[in-house]
């Protein structure tokens, strides 16, 4: 009988498996690339050489600091300590605040050399991989060919770069699946607006540089939606209004609240010298 019973639970399951074979190798795309790309050694929280030095070094200590800053504050995401003439948020070392700031309540379980960005790393890999899978196979049917473009998704130039390497590598913006995130919103016919208030939400707990690409996204769905339905368009309208207020709200919001707009001159960051134009498409350095 439990023989029985185990063939009518496989006979449930296979055929599931088997509809999802591309999404199954999807994921395992982004796991091969790790473990291709980091040798599995990062992924040890007790290992922290790794984050010794370079611009990684910024990452590690931010998450130093904040970790031992007090459990009840305002912005939640505010350092103090972080540094003379640096001190402001968790949002701008390149922390992903996203696990740092829940992670800092228990911080006292953990170890003092502790780090999360090696996990974090396999999981933005796997994510940049699963919704290349999503996006691809709307418009490609061939299996093989689908899970090719995930390769490429998934070993991207610009991606990769972004891996720790010689001291260089920024752990914020490996979190590129945001980007995919929105375009797969962008093409589901059933999305709606609380996907894209939790991504919109999301994104600035991850790195802050994503938010405008995601926005942008985020903008022209709407302006999608608002061209689609020439009925009741003064009704339409005003809800898509709606829409877009909401998504200012809850990205601003969580700026807010987060410590991103503790900064009282963007400029001393970087912002406005390191930018880029169109000619940056054909020479970086300009």
């Amino acid at each position: 009988m439990n023989f029985r019973a185990s063939l009518i639970k496989w006979s449930r399951i296979l055929p599931t498996l088997k509809a999802r074979t591309g999404e199954i190798s999807s994921i395992a795309i982004g796991i091969a690339t790790f473990g291709a790309l980091t040798n599995w050694k990062i992924l040890n929280p007790l290992f922290v050489r790794w984050l010794y030095w370079g611009d990684p070094s910024t990452s590690y200590l931010g998450w130093q600091f904040f970790r031992k800053t007090p459990l009840f504050q305002f912005p939640i995401g505010a350092s103090p300590n972080y540094g003379v003439g640096f001190a402001s948020s968790i949002m701008y070392t390149d922390s992903v605040p996203l696990i740092a700031i829940p992670l800092k309540y228990v911080s006292f379980l953990l170890p003092n050399e502790f780090q999360y960005f090696g996990i974090w790393i396999l999981a933005a890999l796997i994510l940049q991989s699963w919704f290349a899978w999503k996006i691809i196979s709307r418009f490609i049917s061939n299996t093989a060919l689908a899970l090719f473009g995930v390769v490429l998704f998934t070993n991207a130039p610009i991606l990769i770069y972004r891996m720790v390497h010689e001291g260089s590598g920024h752990i914020g913006f490996i979190g590129q699946f945001l980007i995919l995130w929105s375009l797969h919103l962008y093409f589901e016919r059933v999305s709606s607006i609380k996907r894209w208030l939790a991504l919109l939400g999301i994104s600035p707990l991850v790195c802050l540089g994503l938010v405008p690409m995601v926005f942008v996204v985020f903008l022209g769905w709407l302006l999608q939606r608002l061209i689609q339905n020439s009925i009741s368009v003064l009704k339409h309208s005003l809800q898509v209004l709606a829409e877009l207020l909401s998504g200012v709200v809850i990205t601003i919001g969580v700026m807010w609240i987060s410590g991103a707009l503790m900064v009282s001159d963007p400029s001393d960051s970087g912002f406005g010298t390191y930018r880029t134009s169109l000619t940056s498409l054909f020479d970086p350095k300009v």
